[in-house]
């Protein structure tokens, strides 16, 4: 197992665990704002660059990780669009919707956890499937 290997799996380690305890918590406790303080563990996967620093990498690994973030985006604004234009098409062209702070907040605090998952499952699918990125 390679270095972008190692990330992809802690990335998703850590969102499981992230979404393991923001459950739990919205079951116990409920789901109001404070709740939400448990996706701040996310934030743990920030420490993947410190995961198998030292290996190096070659340029499939660079094509492999260049795939994986085109794959992220990707899916990231076919979401992120597609979310946005559903009160579009259900509550018509019209209608005024209000949103709040903490609402948009959570929308733009998903995506980016959504772009990491989705990357890491990118790289591992890739090395499964020996795809070089191309």
């Amino acid at each position: 197992m390679n270095a972008q290997q190692k990330r992809a799996w802690f990335v998703l380690a850590v969102f499981g665990i992230t979404l393991l305890v923001f459950g739990a918590a919205g079951l116990i406790w409920g789901f109001h704002p404070g709740t939400f303080g448990a996706l701040g563990l996310f934030g743990f996967s920030g420490l993947t660059p410190l995961i198998a620093r030292k290996e190096l990498t070659d340029e499939r690994d660079h094509a492999i990780a260049k795939r994986a973030t085109a794959i992220a985006f990707g899916a990231f604004w076919l979401l992120f669009v597609a979310g946005l234009m559903l009160p579009f098409f259900f509550k018509g062209p019209q209608t005024m919707i209000a949103i709040s702070a903490l609402d948009l907040s959570m929308i733009v605090l998903a995506a980016g956890i959504l772009v990491f998952a989705i990357q890491a499952v990118a790289v591992l699918v890739s090395y499964r499937d020996g795809q070089h990125g191309e």
